[in-house]
């Protein structure tokens, strides 16, 4: 055994930056706290989205470990992705009514980030970091999820009717996987990033040795 179960404090993530998905996500949002104020505090910062790959549970000393397995995983990216990997949302999904979500719409896409998702797994889970669940790759951008303390909150079909349309048939190509810390945030609102794969001019590569445009 592993002694003490090792909370997860670090994650693995394909990150959402594009403004029309940042636009409708806000958009639900907002429509969400008119219809039922209560869930405001339970909404997830629009400047986090994000799609997880997985996470795991690091100690301070095994960071920079971390950071190297990362930094060396960029051909995974160049064969599983390329160029030119476009996510699709097809609208709202929750998990058990409790965590709102945008759903990706399956197909090719999916396929292709599970795959390098898969890959970069295997190779956190060789190099011995913990708290690694078993693989499984539910690509879904949070947008509400309960805290504790928060109480009992229900999203019903009610609540969310007619707002599909505000992120369905949103994309967002994906050009950006990054380890972060779920406990701090960047100056950008979104979270810390211990190290980043980006594609710049076609090519995925450890960030900070390419010339990269922000």
């Amino acid at each position: 055994g592993e002694g003490p179960k090792r909370r997860p404090n670090f994650f693995l993530a394909y990150r959402l930056r594009s403004p029309a998905l940042h636009a409708g996500a806000a958009a639900v949002q907002a429509a969400l706290v008119e219809r039922e104020a209560r869930l405001e505090p339970l909404l997830t910062p629009v400047a986090k989205l994000h799609l997880t790959l997985f996470v795991m549970h690091l100690e301070r000393e095994e960071v920079p470990l971390a950071r190297e397995c990362l930094r060396s995983q960029a051909h995974v990216l160049r064969e599983e992705l390329g160029a030119d990997t476009v996510a699709r949302f097809r609208g709202l999904d929750t998990f058990s009514r409790r965590v709102l979500f945008a759903a990706v719409e399956d197909g090719a896409a999916v396929e292709r980030m599970a795959a390098a998702a898969r890959r970069l797994h295997g190779a956190f889970a060789e190099a011995g970091f913990r708290g690694m669940e078993r693989f499984r790759f539910e690509p879904h951008a949070t947008l509400l999820k309960p805290r504790a303390r928060s109480g009992k909150c229900s999203i019903t079909p009610e609540l969310l009717e007619g707002l599909d349309p505000l992120v369905a048939g949103l994309e967002e190509r994906v050009e950006e996987v990054d380890l972060l810390d779920m406990r701090r945030s960047a100056e950008d609102g979104y979270y810390h990033a211990e190290a980043g794969l980006r594609l710049a001019a076609g090519e995925w590569g450890a960030e900070g040795e390419q010339n990269l445009t922000a």
